[in-house]
């Protein structure tokens, strides 16, 4: 058996509010711009996530939640998936 420690099936597939996204720059624009995994959309789309008050808890959303498409907090899908990466292994080692 893995050392892997799972979340309960309850808590992955649990809804979780996102009040903060009341309080993001992109809340108001079109989010085209946020699904545009390369190129000068993907690009402009991590410029409002630089100046945006909730990016810290937007990026942690997505990477909690496996957001698998878009820019979520500064971060196309492939960068979260090894942020994903890098912070499953500190939680496993911390065990």
């Amino acid at each position: 058996m893995s050392d892997i420690k799972y979340r309960e099936l309850n808590e992955m597939l649990s809804w979780e509010p996102m009040e903060w996204a009341d309080q993001g720059k992109c809340r108001d624009l079109q989010t085209d711009i946020f699904y545009s995994e390369s190129g000068p959309k993907s690009r402009e789309a991590k410029l409002f996530c630089l100046i945006c008050p909730v990016r810290e808890e937007c990026l942690d959303y997505a990477i909690r939640n496996l957001e698998l498409f878009g820019v979520w907090g500064g971060h196309t899908a492939p960068e979260r998936r090894r942020l994903r990466v890098e912070w499953e292994q500190e939680v496993l080692d911390k065990d």
